[in-house]
């Protein structure tokens, strides 16, 4: 998401000018204690988010799709698709959607 955001706004791939950018623009009404960003891989240990932060990245997330098929479409879903593939089986119908953290 980082790097996409980056092309978007023409940005050099410095992640620090990027992660800077973007809790300007897009992280602005949001408590800057609710999390704490390193880098923009996604891998490091370093990158901490409150459970407050989750929620309003993926209301944030779901504004800008502005279409719920296609957002959870992007995400795995238990007992269907990615890594949830093989768990929630209790049900046909897909009831948990998330981003796991596997790469």
């Amino acid at each position: 998401l980082l790097l996409n955001y980056a092309t978007q706004q023409q940005l050099n791939m410095n992640a620090n000018l990027i992660i800077q950018k973007t809790q300007q623009e897009l992280f602005n009404d949001v408590d800057k204690n609710s999390y704490h960003w390193v880098d923009g891989s996604g891998l490091s240990r370093l990158n901490l988010i409150s459970p407050s932060f989750g929620i309003t990245l993926l209301e944030k997330l779901r504004q800008q799709v502005n279409n719920d098929d296609r957002l959870f479409d992007l995400l795995a879903a238990g007992n269907k698709t990615g890594t949830l593939k093989n768990m929630f089986k209790t049900s046909a119908n897909s009831f948990v959607y998330a981003k796991s953290g596997s790469l």
